[in-house]
């Protein structure tokens, strides 16, 4: 089942942060999988840290002086527990980086479902990252089905589709 947020119609606007708290910002690593380094906020190494406890965060990419680099796609697909509740999530970021750091326009596939339940949720996104921080407003990607996602995202959703 496609769930009808694919138009991202339904996306509440978030806040903006004030503008001090982003200056003062410090990106930390986070070592996916295969060993290569990715820049990113503290916030979502956690987040990273939770999924891979249970799944894998991996770079499909060039890997330079141990940082990501150029064209690739970070997969992250675990896991979590969400009010006692097992959710099995994926995000797929596909854009490029430089010096460890995503930079420009980037893609992002995600994809959430409660391990006992047929229903699942998900959607397309582009997001703009200067420095490995992600700028301005998330905009929603239209989709019609799954041909309208990557393959390797693809295969996550018609599985939850046979399932």
């Amino acid at each position: 089942m496609i769930a009808a947020y694919g138009n991202g119609a339904e996306a509440k606007p978030k806040k903006a942060k004030p503008k001090a708290a982003a200056a003062s910002f410090r990106l930390v690593d986070f070592v996916e999988a295969g060993g290569c380094r990715v820049k990113v906020s503290p916030d979502v190494v956690a987040r990273m840290k939770e999924i891979a406890a249970n799944g894998s965060v991996v770079w499909k990419g060039k890997c330079q002086g141990g940082l990501i680099s150029g064209m690739g796609v970070l997969r992250e697909e675990g896991t979590l527990i969400s009010g006692g509740k097992a959710r099995k999530i994926a995000h797929h970021w596909s854009g490029a980086a430089v010096r460890g750091m995503r930079s420009g326009k980037w893609t992002r596939e995600s994809f959430a479902q409660f391990v006992d339940s047929p229903k699942y949720w998900a959607n397309t996104a582009s997001v703009v990252f200067v420095d490995g921080i992600a700028k301005g407003r998330t905009t929603p990607l239209p989709v019609s089905g799954p041909d309208d996602y990557s393959p390797g995202f693809r295969r996550i959703v018609t599985e939850a589709q046979r399932n």
